[in-house]
């Protein structure tokens, strides 16, 4: 049956339906404010993480600089740069290891075993 089908008949009975996400896609701020929920959801191996490599690239550039970094204090900007460098540790360390559940993805949408070559050239295809 259609979906739409189930859901007419469904008029006089009630259906729950549960939606149960497979991939995770954190974002930047998740891996400096969340690590450690990032390792226990990668930790439960039902959860497959999937990291753009824009996501590591900023990582990358947040580990290795405050100075151009605009936040409103310094104690902050120490704050994302060392949380910054554990993020890439961890992720270093997780696909060295070939963690199964642990994906990066370029921006074109092609998923990658490793990160240890994390530039992207993005080449504009002439017609």
């Amino acid at each position: 049956k259609s979906m739409q089908s189930v859901i007419e008949q469904s008029t006089q009975r009630r259906i729950e339906i549960e939606i149960r996400p497979k991939f995770i896609i954190p974002d930047t701020n998740c891996f400096i404010d969340h690590l450690n929920l990032i390792e226990k959801i990668l930790n439960t191996n039902y959860y497959i993480i999937v990291v753009p490599l824009l996501v590591i690239n900023e990582l990358d550039k947040l580990s290795k600089s405050i100075i151009n970094m605009t936040d409103d204090s310094i104690e902050h900007a120490e704050y994302v740069q060392r949380n910054a460098k554990k993020a890439i540790r961890y992720l270093n360390e997780k696909f060295e290891k070939r963690e199964r559940n642990i994906k990066a993805m370029t921006s074109q949408g092609s998923i990658l075993e490793t990160i240890q070559f994390r530039s992207e050239e993005l080449v504009k295809k002439v017609s």
